[in-house]
């Protein structure tokens, strides 16, 4: 992780990639990952029992260490000097930039419109019953 350091100041596209990524593990908005945590919330405590809350409080304080985590992590590539003094310039291949950048896109849309997948479920489960013709 110490290899992080500095990464915005020698390859700016990667640490943005990187931030928007893990943010996303960490569940925060308009980022794909908040939605799936609102959904498992949702989930163990609508049925109001005290298992399904005791299962809440468990996640609700494991993303909070999972987001110290990650934020430390995004501190180290922003803020910190470059171990070392290496600022080799990381060459990416296209091929990698676009993957990168597709992934990026779909974190953010999935994000601010997450009923695009359940749309596609709902879909697929009223096509079931043509599955066997």
């Amino acid at each position: 992780i110490d290899s992080y350091g500095g990464l915005f100041q020698y390859a700016p596209g990667l640490c943005v990639a990187m931030t928007v990524f893990l943010f996303a593990l960490a569940g925060i908005p308009p980022l794909a990952g908040w939605f799936a945590k609102f959904a498992v919330f949702q989930a163990l405590v609508t049925p109001g029992t005290p298992a399904g809350y005791s299962l809440a409080v468990i996640l609700g304080v494991n993303s909070v260490i999972a987001l110290f985590y990650y934020a430390r992590i995004a501190q180290k590539m922003w803020m910190e000097p470059v171990p070392d003094d290496d600022r080799t310039p990381i060459r990416v291949p296209p091929s990698l930039t676009g993957a990168l950048a597709l992934c990026g896109i779909v974190t953010v849309v999935l994000g601010v419109y997450p009923n695009l997948v359940g749309d596609l479920g709902e879909l697929a489960d009223l096509a079931a019953p043509f599955a066997g013709l």
